[in-house]
């Protein structure tokens, strides 16, 4: 039996977006599918952050409460203090320290470390971050982390050989572990009223998503093809990222397109399913959740042929040039327009989905500890 602690920190943050699906899904999964060993839920906030945690954790959490901005200001100026030393201080003996995300941490060196890093983004394209952001990156030291690390998770291929080539990490140092569907309840009941026919974009609205492009190749769609277009009406879902309150506004501008805002969890199957045809054609994703979630739910899809969207779509996402906003349009034509076609892509995300799950993820979690420990 091994003593694994784990920072869940980025759980706290709302609203919850894909690092803390991810956190969600893979801490239940391991409780699930690996329950011969002890866990050690750590966070650290000014007041109790228990309540944003399912209630079914709560006998495994540790929690300090310093103010975040002195906390995180310490680890990342003085390194100190370190997690792992102050759950082995109040807990006991600890074997190994899980950190699901990148943050502001410090692991001392007799504790094995497992860092899980969810795409580069911030180091290739800064300039989807506002200042805040980029200084933060800068200030939490990803390199020393990356050298630090153990083990290095990332949820597709492509962000491992970001990091192989980026930090110069051995290939071997960096292990796969695809991600299962995020968990959470479902509400078939929508907290819109919609129009009967739309197109959906979920996800962070922000320039690194390609919101704006989604917009853009709507409008183009309903240029070139006004009969076949014309009962249709796009609806943006989600927070408001980098650049969105532009991207919304624009958005504003136009009767046939309706920004929602964030969307609670319980809802989004409901939204997916309802939808003609989900378009997702971000520039950059480390994995991409709305994807995985849009198969489940049986929505044809469209995405990005970038980054490690292929990936997670494989042959069940009509793929497409991010940049092209007319390969977007033409797409989304393909797929309203043809029952045939729309229907094969129904069928094979469905299909698609099923072959992610979070035991797999957890799998090798175990593989890369045991591998890389002996």
């Amino acid at each position: 039996m091994l003593t694994i602690g784990i920072d869940i920190r980025s759980l706290l943050h709302a609203p919850r977006t894909g690092v803390g699906e991810y956190i969600h899904g893979f801490v239940q999964a391991l409780f699930t599918h690996h329950p011969e060993h002890r866990y050690i839920l750590f966070t650290n906030s000014a007041k109790s952050g228990s309540a944003s945690i399912p209630p079914g954790w709560r006998s495994y959490f540790f929690e300090t409460h310093v103010p975040n901005k002195f906390f995180q200001s310490a680890v990342c100026v003085l390194g100190y203090p370190q997690m792992d030393a102050m759950i082995r201080k109040h807990v006991g003996e600890l074997d190994v320290f899980f950190s699901p995300n990148l943050n502001a941490t410090c692991v001392s060196e007799k504790t094995y470390f497992v860092l899980t890093i969810h795409d580069l983004s911030f180091a290739l394209f800064p300039g989807y971050f506002s200042r805040k952001h980029r200084l933060w990156h800068r200030l939490i030291h990803p390199e020393h982390q990356v050298a630090r690390a153990d083990v290095i998770l990332t949820p597709s291929a492509h962000t491992k050989q970001d990091i192989v080539s980026y930090y110069g990490v051995r290939p071997a140092k960096v292990h796969v572990a695809y991600p299962g569907l995020p968990i959470h309840e479902e509400n078939p009941v929508l907290p819109h009223q919609l129009p009967e026919k739309y197109i959906l974009f979920l996800g962070t609205i922000e320039e690194r998503k390609n919101a704006d492009g989604v917009i853009a190749a709507f409008l183009l769609w309903k240029k070139l093809q006004p009969k076949a277009a014309e009962a249709y009406h796009l609806i943006l879902a989600g927070a408001s990222g980098h650049g969105g309150k532009k991207i919304c506004e624009r958005a504003s501008r136009f009767d046939t397109i309706r920004y929602l805002g964030y969307i609670p969890d319980a809802a989004k199957m409901a939204l997916y399913r309802q939808a003609s045809a989900f378009v997702y054609p971000s520039f950059y994703e480390g994995f991409g959740f709305p994807v995985l979630e849009a198969f489940a739910a049986g929505t044809p899809v469209i995405t990005s042929n970038r980054t490690s969207l292929p990936e997670v779509g494989g042959d069940a996402a009509y793929l497409v040039n991010p940049y092209n906003i007319r390969e977007i349009a033409d797409g989304i034509h393909a797929l309203v327009s043809d029952n045939q076609l729309r229907t094969w892509y129904r069928e094979h995300g469905r299909a698609r989905a099923s072959q992610f799950s979070w035991k797999s993820a957890t799998d090798v979690f175990f593989e890369s500890l045991y591998e890389n420990r002996h």
